[in-house]
C-alpha cells in the first residue's frame, strides 16, 4: 500500500539539523513518504547531506526578501503583525513571561539608539503588543488581519499534486514559517510543530498561524505552551528531548583516549570551553583573554582547557578571523586546544557531522568542568552529572537586540537558575574563583544536576526521536 505523504517545511538549517541529527526523519520514513522543503540556497546541500533519500524542494518565498523589506504592501503589514506577536504572550495575570519584559527593553533601547522616530514607532507596536497580551479578542483580529493580507500562496501546486496528510514545522511560527502555515490552513492541512529547542515554548512569541497539535520535550514545556501560547492542554505532548537522546545511548570514549587525540595529559583536569554566540562575539574575546592571565598567573600545569567553536561563527567570517587572532596566543599553550567544526563544501554554512555531535558529547562526558555562556551546554554537562558554571557578563548584541548578559532573565534561563544547579559567574573574580573551587568540589551540586534533568527530560530518555516520530505518525493519521 502506498503511503501517505508528509511536507516538511524547514526554513532555517536549524530546523533541518535538528530533523537530521536526531534521526527524526529516517524513524518518520518507515511509515511516511516525505517531501522536505528548505531554503533554495541550502537544497544541493541538503540533498547531498540526505543521499539523495527524499525529494527536497526550495521553499518560494526567499527569506532575504522577505527580511530586506519590500514595496508590498501586504508583506510589510504581515511582517508588522508578526513583530507584534513576538512579543506578545498570553495569560499574563497567571504567569509572568520574564522574557518578554527583556525582549520589549532591549528592542526598544536599541531603536533608541538609530532614530527618534523609529523609537516612536516601536514604542506604539509594544503598545499594541501588549493589548494582544491582555485581550484575546484583539489577538483574533490581529490573526485574522494577516489571513487578509497573507501574499498569495505559492506552493499551490505542490498541495495538490501531492496532498499531504499533514505539515511538520520545527517552531509556532515566525519569519517565513508563519506565510508556509497559512498556506497550509488555506488548503486544510493539518499542522504538526515539534519543537526543536528549549526556548520555543516560552521565548518566541504567540503563533499568528496556531498549529494543531504542538509536539514539546518536557512537562514544563507543556505548561509553558498552555499558558503562553494559549493552547488547549489535549494538543500538546510531551515526548521528550531528542536533540538530548545521544547523552543516554552513547558508548563513551576513555578519557585517555580522548586527551591522546587533542594531544593533552590525560593525568590533567579538563575544562570546556563552549565559545559564546557571535552575538557574544567581544565577550568570547575576553574570556579568551581572561583564560590568557589565568594561564600566567597559575600556569595551570595540571589542568587542560578545550575550547569549542561555535557553530554560529561560520556564517560570521569577519568576526571568525578576528576570534582566530585572540586564541593564536593561547593556543601556543600545549594544554589549551581548540575544537573545530567542520563546514560544508564552501566553508559557506554548518550543515551536520554526526561525529562532531559524538565527540561533543564524549567532550562532556570526560571533562571535569563546563563554562559556557547562556546555552543548553549547562543542561548537557548536567546530564553526564559535570558541574557546570555559566557566563552573566558582558553585552548581547545583534540586530535585533542590545543587553548585559546579567540582565538575561529569559524564561528558559531562567527555570534552569531556579534548579541552583548551575554556578554564576557575574564577572571574572566570581569565574576564577568557581575554576579552582569546583576542580576541588566536584559533587558539590549533584542532586541539584539530578533535579534539573528531571525537569528539562522527562521523559523518554534516549529514545525520544522515535517517540517523536511515532506521535507526528499518530496524529497525522488522527481526524481533527
Amino acid at each position: 500500500m502506498q503511503k501517505k505523504i508528509i511536507f516538511i517545511f524547514c526554513t532555517r538549517l536549524f530546523d533541518f539539523r535538528y530533523l537530521k541529527s536526531t534521526n527524526i526523519i529516517d524513524h518518520l520514513s518507515k511509515n511516511l513518504d516525505i517531501i522536505l522543503f528548505v531554503d533554495y540556497r541550502h537544497k544541493n546541500l541538503i540533498e547531498k547531506s540526505l543521499n539523495y533519500k527524499y525529494k527536497v524542494k526550495s521553499i518560494l518565498y526567499k527569506e532575504e526578501e522577505y527580511e530586506r523589506g519590500s514595496k508590498n504592501l501586504s508583506y510589510n503589514l504581515c511582517k508588522l503583525i508578526q513583530l507584534i506577536f513576538s512579543f506578545t504572550y498570553a495569560n499574563l495575570k497567571i504567569k509572568e513571561n520574564r522574557t518578554r519584559k527583556l525582549h520589549v527593553n532591549s528592542f526598544l533601547l536599541k531603536r533608541k539608539k538609530v532614530s527618534f522616530f523609529k523609537f516612536i514607532f516601536s514604542y506604539l507596536i509594544i503598545i499594541l503588543s501588549k493589548l494582544a497580551c491582555e485581550l484575546s479578542l484583539f489577538r483574533q483580529f490581529l490573526q485574522y488581519i494577516f489571513s487578509l493580507f497573507a501574499p498569495k500562496i505559492k506552493h499551490q501546486e505542490d498541495f495538490i499534486k501531492y496532498n499531504p496528510i499533514s505539515c511538520l514545522f520545527c517552531s509556532f511560527g515566525f519569519g517565513i514559517d508563519t506565510l508556509l502555515m497559512h498556506e497550509c490552513k488555506e488548503n486544510k492541512v493539518k499542522i504538526i510543530t515539534a519543537v526543536q529547542s528549549w526556548d520555543k515554548t516560552s521565548s518566541k512569541g504567540f503563533p499568528i498561524v496556531k498549529p494543531d497539535y504542538a509536539i514539546v520535550w518536557s512537562k514544563i514545556n507543556k505548561i509553558e505552551t498552555q499558558t503562553f501560547l494559549d493552547f488547549p492542554k489535549e494538543k500538546i505532548f510531551v515526548e521528550g528531548a531528542p536533540l538530548w537522546d545521544l547523552y543516554f545511548t552513547r558508548k563513551y570514549k576513555s578519557k585517555k583516549g580522548f586527551m591522546k587525540k587533542f594531544g593533552l595529559n590525560q593525568k590533567n583536569k579538563l575544562i570546556s570551553f563552549s565559545i559564546g554566540s557571535p552575538s557574544y562575539h567581544e565577550g568570547n574575546k575576553k574570556i579568551i583573554y581572561f583564560f590568557q592571565r589565568l594561564r600566567k598567573k597559575f600556569e595551570l600545569n595540571n589542568i587542560s582547557i578545550i575550547l569549542r567553536e561555535h557553530p554560529g561563527y561560520i556564517n560570521y567570517k569577519k568576526e571568525y578571523h578576528d576570534l582566530q587572532k585572540s586564541l593564536k596566543s593561547l593556543l601556543s599553550y600545549r594544554n589549551f586546544v581548540f575544537m573545530k567544526l567542520e563546514p560544508d563544501q564552501n566553508n559557506e554554512i554548518y550543515l551536520y557531522k554526526e561525529a562532531d555531535s559524538k565527540q561533543l558529547v564524549d567532550m562532556f562526558n570526560v571533562c571535569d568542568l563546563s563554562i559556557s555562556i547562556v546555552s543548553s551546554h549547562m543542561i548537557e554537562a548536567s546530564i553526564l552529572d559535570k558541574p557546570s558554571i555559566n557566563i552573566e557578563f558582558g553585552k548581547w548584541f545583534n540586530s535585533m537586540y542590545d543587553f548585559e548578559l546579567k540582565n538575561y532573565t529569559a524564561e528558559h534561563i531562567m527555570r534552569v537558575y531556579e534548579t541552583n544547579a548551575i554556578y554564576r559567574a557575574n564577572n571574572e573574580r566570581d569565574l576564577e574563583s568557581f575554576i579552582f573551587y569546583i576542580i576541588k568540589n566536584p559533587n558539590e551540586k549533584k542532586y541539584e544536576r539530578k533535579r534539573l534533568i528531571e525537569q528539562e527530560i522527562t521523559v523518554n530518555r534516549g529514545f525520544a526521536a522515535k517517540a517523536v516520530a511515532s506521535r507526528i505518525y499518530k496524529l497525522s493519521l488522527k481526524e481533527n
